[in-house]
């Protein structure tokens, strides 16, 4: 399903109030971290529906979201 959505665009499955409210959080918490590890790289692993972030919640955090799979272990 996540290379139906990054390559064609296809979602499968809403973002939901509950997603929302959990990037929020974790938004609010990662940018406590890098206040607090100012000038050290940070890394947020996530299922793949976390990077649609559609109300731009880690926008102000400048991610670079990349994903990640290889073609011999997509069922």
């Amino acid at each position: 399903m996540a290379k139906m959505f990054f390559e064609s665009g296809i979602k499968s499955i809403p973002y939901t109030e509950e997603m929302y409210i959990r990037d929020r959080y974790m938004s609010v918490r990662i940018g406590l971290l890098m206040k607090y590890y100012k000038d050290r790289r940070f890394l947020h692993v996530c299922g793949w529906h976390h990077l649609q972030d559609p109300y731009n919640l880690y926008a102000n955090l400048n991610p670079i979201k990349v994903f990640f799979y290889d073609k011999t272990f997509c069922f």
